[in-house]
């Protein structure tokens, strides 16, 4: 018997039976649901009415209906009381005794089958009447054909404190064949029947709501197995973090890093190579919101309110990378902030034979920040969060205090550095102040575009096989693969894998690129400039799911650069000079990642390969170097075929 089978026995002890025999719904579990405890999620069964709260909602989720890990320690639900409504992108779970069919379901390929009229499942907006589009399949993580949860994932981001339903038809079937079953609950709640759940009556008083909308849009009563509602958070809430953080950081960074104190940034010389003429580590003064800077269990220090607070300044690590070309070109060079990979480093690039030869080829100077939270000196860290998900803060939290990193550190290279003497070539400043940029690969493109939100003086971001929403990010990357076993060794019942990804993905949602996505190249947040953003990725990658880049890619509204070798779900082709724009390439690798939810066991190497295509890097240059950039196609740029599709010659 699970650790969560015991603690499911104790509440339902503690609640009785129904007077039959049959053991009560225990009062913590949704009373919706047929198999899984908090299933389906997210639903208003876990919601309480707060009128101070910007959707008039506030999550209430009992700590005896979440998971426990094998030391029998639960999911602390706390930090969900901070949330008004629900994930705008997480997953949408529910789970059947027998199982679920895949049989019929809108894939991530087709979906547009997921807005038709015979959908077996349809995700309605109550609020505007309009089907949201999604892709949905069964949890291929778990043995035990009975425990895999049905998947529904958005394929744009929700709208915010918003109410939406999810219908399942009775289409959909079970994992044999037949007819999946009704639970009490839902057959109660369908019918205007009572049920004896404490949770029940809230939800019974209003789905007739429900009901009618959804028979509204072509779903009747009759043909459901189950449907619930739930209410999105609001942008305010979930972005309330890193505004707090925005707002008490600038000040404290000044003009050009001005307010940095007399020593802002401290830099040791590095041994040189034949593409440098200065290599540095070093560390700059950053404004601090951690209980204990990188310290495994570090998270954002906040008040009484859960507001993050600021207390003095930290050490951050930085490189840098003055390439030999400082002594033969024009002074100043333009300038990168880099942002490196998952696991990686800054202080890991500057050894990087590929970025020091981009710096030279281009003459760029390149200083490179950390992503605290996900470099490699959190590598343990990041395998011990999955054993214990009340740990997920100490990585995601760090993160945003990453945000604040980088904002410092392109502060104090425009300013501070470069006036500093270290940072000159013959009595002149190699940084150009006027035209620093962002790049970053992987992670640093993944939250590149969360700093491009936020940062008020980077106007121009180059983001490499980037992605977002972490949940779908998470179990679709070959990165995962080790960490899945981890935690579902943690974690023993099968039946709770799909929610942990999910709250786990939650605990990254307030510094996620989808949160701010939509703000970056157009309604840009905070009286910003407006941003010019260009994004490449490969197909078949196996570490950042095409997906996930696609969702973001969506959310922006950017548009691809044609011809493209691939015509995405919701993105319009454009060909020529674009001001932003997003490019595929098609490398051919093999294998290709499974078209299930399983994370790729291999990595094909598309995913670091494409990064150091010629054309990839045409594509930086005419992007970011003056007199007139554009986002231009780099392909468009080779001999032969236009598209990048790399058998052709077209990305060399």
């Amino acid at each position: 018997m699970t650790n969560r089978t015991i603690l499911l026995v104790l509440v339902v002890a503690a609640c009785g039976d129904d007077g039959d025999g049959t053991p009560a719904m225990p009062a913590a579990c949704n009373p919706l649901g047929g198999a899984g405890c908090l299933l389906p999620w997210p639903s208003l069964s876990y919601a309480k009415a707060d009128p101070s709260t910007a959707t008039g909602y506030r999550l209430d989720v009992p700590v005896e209906a979440m998971p426990a890990n094998i030391d029998q320690h639960a999911i602390d639900p706390a930090p969900l009381a901070r949330w008004d409504g629900f994930s705008p992108t997480g997953p949408l779970l529910a789970m059947f005794p027998e199982g679920v069919s895949p049989d019929g379901l809108p894939s991530w390929k087709t979906p547009d089958d997921s807005l038709a009229a015979s959908s077996p499942i349809v995700v309605l907006d109550l609020d505007r009447g309009e089907r949201a589009a999604f892709f949905a399949e069964v949890d291929q993580n778990v043995a035990d054909v009975s425990s895999r949860a049905l998947v529904i994932r958005p394929l744009m981001r929700l709208h915010e404190k918003t109410h939406y339903a999810v219908a399942i038809r009775n289409t959909v079937k079970s994992a044999d064949g037949s007819a999946l079953p009704v639970s009490p609950g839902f057959a109660a709640l369908r019918d205007a029947k009572g049920f004896d759940h404490p949770r029940f009556a809230t939800l019974a008083a209003r789905s007739g709501e429900m009901f009618d909308k959804l028979a509204a849009a072509g779903v009747a009563r009759s043909e459901l197995v189950l449907a619930w509602d739930f209410v999105t958070a609001s942008d305010d809430m979930l972005r309330s973090d890193l505004t707090a953080m925005r707002a008490a950081a600038l000040p404290a960074i000044g003009d050009k890093g001005a307010n940095l104190g007399a020593t802002p940034f401290t830099a040791q010389d590095q041994p040189n190579t034949p593409q440098s003429y200065k290599r540095y580590l070093g560390t700059f003064k950053s404004p601090d919101f951690l209980t204990d800077g990188e310290a495994d269990g570090s998270v954002l220090q906040r008040d009484a309110a859960g507001k993050p607070q600021l207390h003095g300044l930290r050490d951050a690590q930085f490189a840098a990378i003055v390439p030999a070309c400082v002594q033969t070109q024009p002074l100043p060079r333009p300038t990168i902030i880099f942002g490196h990979g998952l696991f990686g480093s800054s202080a890991g690039y500057l050894n990087d034979g590929f970025v020091q030869q981009l710096a030279e080829d281009h003459c760029l100077v390149i200083i490179a920040g950390d992503f605290i939270g996900l470099t490699e000196r959190q590598f343990g860290a990041a395998a011990l969060a999955v054993t214990d998900l009340n740990r997920g803060a100490t990585i995601s939290e760090k993160l945003a205090q990453s945000v604040v990193d980088f904002m410092a550190l392109e502060s104090v290279a425009r300013g501070p550095m470069a006036a500093s003497p270290q940072f000159q070539f013959n009595g002149k400043a190699v940084i150009d102040p006027s035209n620093t940029f962002y790049i970053g690969g992987s992670l640093g493109g993944i939250m590149g575009n969360v700093i491009m939100a936020y940062d008020p003086n980077l106007t121009r971001g180059v983001l490499a096989v980037p992605g977002g929403t972490w949940s779908l990010l998470l179990e679709r990357s070959n990165a995962w693969s080790l960490l899945k076993s981890v935690v579902q060794g943690s974690y023993r019942d099968p039946e709770v894998y799909q929610l942990n990804v999910a709250l786990f993905g939650m605990a990254f949602e307030p510094y996620d690129p989808i949160t701010t996505a939509a703000h970056v190249i157009k309604d840009p947040l905070f009286g910003n400039p407006a941003k010019n953003i260009l994004m490449w990725y490969s197909i078949g990658d196996c570490l950042v799911s095409n997906v996930t880049t696609e969702m973001v890619a969506r959310t922006m509204g950017i548009d691809m650069l044609g011809p493209s070798a691939k015509a995405p779900w919701g993105l319009t082709i454009k060909s020529g000079a674009q001001d932003n724009g997003i490019v595929v390439f098609n490398d051919h690798p093999t294998p290709l990642p499974p078209e299930t939810n399983e994370p790729p066991v291999k990595d094909n190497g598309t995913h670091a390969g494409i990064n150091r295509k010629a054309a990839a890097l045409r594509m930086v240059q005419r992007f970011l170097v003056p007199p007139d950039p554009k986002a231009i196609d780099g392909c468009a740029l080779a001999s032969g075929p236009a598209a990048c599709d790399c058998a052709t010659g077209a990305c060399d």
